[in-house]
């Protein structure tokens, strides 16, 4: 099995959880205060052992001109940055849901519940009727037909970006 399924079946809870609370971030977005800005443009610059410094005056008239063009700026940077990290997880668990429903008879919802729902193998066993070996072979084959479909993904993926 290759290391990225490997890891997204690993990191899949965390993935869901981090997706929604980057979601609450974004619809919740606060941002940097002028209050944050303006303290931050305040203190003294240091540039590499010398400290440079000006006029309290000079630097005041500096803040003023400045502040409100860097508190926005940094606060549309960051909510950028929140609004690609959605972006990139929501792509990443839709693949992957994508992928699950790609596979072949009764895996598409037993590998759903083994991964996505966390059941464990007792609560399999009992669910499908099947023994603890078939549990086995059944994570076994799903785990072989998504390393198949991510290959086959990343494969295209690769001959679009050569075209």
């Amino acid at each position: 099995m290759s290391a990225r399924i490997e890891k997204l079946l690993k990191d899949y809870p965390e993935m869901v959880r981090e997706r929604s609370f980057v979601a609450h971030q974004i619809a919740n977005f606060q941002g940097v205060t002028a209050e944050e800005v303006i303290e931050s443009m305040y203190t003294i610059r240091v540039d590499g052992t010398k400290v440079r410094t000006s006029g309290t005056s000079d630097k005041t008239a500096q803040i003023a001109l400045n502040y409100k063009d860097k508190m926005e700026r940094l606060n549309r940077e960051w909510l950028e940055q929140l609004e690609i990290k959605l972006r990139c997880l929501n792509d990443e668990l839709a693949l992957f849901d994508a992928a699950l429903n790609a596979l072949t008879g009764v895996l598409p919802d037993f590998t759903r519940d083994l991964i996505v729902n966390s059941l464990t193998w007792d609560s399999l066993q009992s669910k499908y009727n099947i023994s603890r070996s078939t549990v086995g072979a059944y994570r076994k084959k799903a785990l072989a037909e998504l390393e198949k479909l991510y290959s086959a993904y990343e494969r295209d993926a690769v001959d679009f970006m050569l075209q």
